[in-house]
């Protein structure tokens, strides 16, 4: 799915492409593993638990940011490295449950990811 300037894109349930162009654009996959292409722009990328686990290409630190959907928090939240990438994952849903992982930033450090990325 493609958007123009400033788009709203939501993706379905299964996993989506979702490209922002120019402009300040909220990406918000829905249920899958979703990829999402912010391009130009402060853009705003959309995660929740149980919605899969967002692939997040071209995260700008300092310029994106990310919203957490389902009552989540930043404090709740755990960054990790990955590989060259930061993996971001919140508690399971029962207390006995794994962490899930909700996205991941490839060729992003984890140490630059704090609460001021989060809206």
């Amino acid at each position: 799915m493609f958007g123009d300037i400033d788009a709203l894109l939501y993706g379905r349930d299964g996993d989506d492409k979702l490209y922002g162009n120019e402009g300040n654009d909220i990406l918000n996959g829905g249920r899958g593993n979703d990829f999402y292409y912010g391009n130009d722009g402060a853009d705003t990328f959309v995660l929740g638990q149980g919605d899969g686990t967002e692939t997040i290409y071209d995260f700008e630190d300092g310029t994106d940011k990310i919203y957490l959907e389902y009552n989540l928090s930043f404090n709740q939240l755990e960054i990790v490295k990955m590989g060259s990438s930061t993996s971001i994952k919140a508690p399971g849903a029962r207390r006995d449950d794994a962490a899930l992982e909700l996205a991941i930033l490839p060729g992003i450090d984890p140490g630059l990811i704090d609460e001021t990325d989060f809206v």
